[in-house]
């Protein structure tokens, strides 16, 4: 067992899929941290077909079981849907080989998979895997308090928020740009950016909206053609790299009106790229966002407030970019890779000392 460079067993989705867990595993391998920590990486999944994910599921389960022991720990990366099921059978391969598991759930919706989704028996299974970690790492202190009050008091949660790799934004921005990122869902909540375009458009104010991801997008382009909206709202697909950069420089307000979080990793890219944040007040979301100084709060399903806000944001260039500015540094202080990267050898010295008693 080496403390200074552990041996360490890493399972989550394939650093190929979209999505934030992959963006932030990424940017640990694209840092110091495999310099720092001997890492086998196992794709618990991938994006494709039903039997594809099984498929790879099952194998790296089955190199879980037979090989964890070589390692000094396991870190198992959990999102959300049908992911939790998938992992908690990591863990358990894992705690069975003697091997200390942290688990580091990416969730927003936890709480709903503990409150809605699973009955006495199944929240007991949730309880008992949590319990049996050596780690819980959650994203924002607003899950660590739940997990504490809710599932148990027993359990070792650790808050380490998301970190990325920030770069120098390109200035100045195009005024009355608003950039959306993410799923199209109910969560997620991209509708409501569409209705406030719209109450935006009514004013007379010249703004336009860009939205880019996968999810819904049928039901997304329906409600903008029944808005009339197709000349302020334009719908980009799924981007990435210098794609998704030259958005990010391009724009000036980034918006994600969600109705629960954990971390979202595209805000820290926004607001790192000096996007003035307009957000709603749920997850981790609280931990970056400190209202009217790094970005703005609005309530859940307000579309009024969320227009006011953007109409606020587009007419006054001097806000917008004193709250850009000022949300970039608070990315760089708390939010940078390194930060994230230091926390996590941090945690894996102090279970291996546990461990070595």
């Amino acid at each position: 067992m080496s403390i200074d460079r552990p041996r360490v067993l890493m399972i989550g989705p394939s650093r190929k899929s979209q999505g934030g867990i992959s963006s932030v595993v990424n940017g640990w391998f694209d840092s110091a941290m495999p310099e720092r920590a001997d890492i086998r990486y196992l794709d618990c999944s991938i994006d494709g077909s039903k039997f594809a994910k099984l498929a790879v599921g099952c194998c790296s389960l089955l190199k879980t079981m037979l090989f964890a022991r070589k390692y000094d720990l396991a870190h198992i990366h959990m999102g959300g849907g049908n992911s939790y099921k998938r992992e908690r059978l990591f863990v358990k391969a894992a705690v069975n080989a003697g091997v200390p598991a942290v688990l580091h759930i990416h969730d927003g919706l936890f709480r709903i998979l503990w409150k809605e989704r699973s009955d006495q028996a199944g929240r007991e299974r949730i309880r008992e895997t949590l319990e049996a970690c050596a780690r819980v790492v959650v994203l924002s202190t607003e899950m660590e308090g739940y997990i504490r009050s809710n599932v148990s008091a027993t359990v070792r949660t650790v808050c380490i928020p998301n970190g990325i790799v920030c770069h120098s934004p390109m200035l100045p921005k195009q005024r009355g740009t608003v950039l959306f990122l993410g799923h199209f869902d109910d969560n997620k909540n991209a509708d409501a950016i569409v209705r406030a375009m719209g109450l935006l458009k009514e004013r007379g104010l010249a703004a336009k909206a860009y939205f880019c991801g996968d999810g819904d997008v049928d039901g997304h382009l329906k409600l903008v053609r029944q808005l009339g909206l197709e000349d302020t709202c334009e719908y980009l697909g799924w981007v990435s790299g210098q794609k998704k950069q030259k958005l990010l420089d391009r724009c000036s307000i980034f918006c994600l009106p969600s109705k629960n979080e954990a971390m979202p990793v595209s805000l820290l890219e926004a607001m790192s790229n000096c996007l003035a944040a307009v957000v709603t007040p749920v997850g981790g979301m609280l931990d970056i966002v400190d209202d009217g100084i790094t970005g703005r709060f609005v309530a859940i399903g307000d579309e009024g407030s969320l227009a006011d806000v953007l109409c606020d944001l587009v007419e006054h260039e001097s806000l917008r970019s004193g709250i850009a500015n000022a949300g970039r540094r608070k990315v760089l202080e708390s939010f940078s890779v390194d930060v994230t990267i230091n926390r996590v050898l941090g945690l894996y010295r102090e279970v291996l000392q546990e461990a070595r008693g």
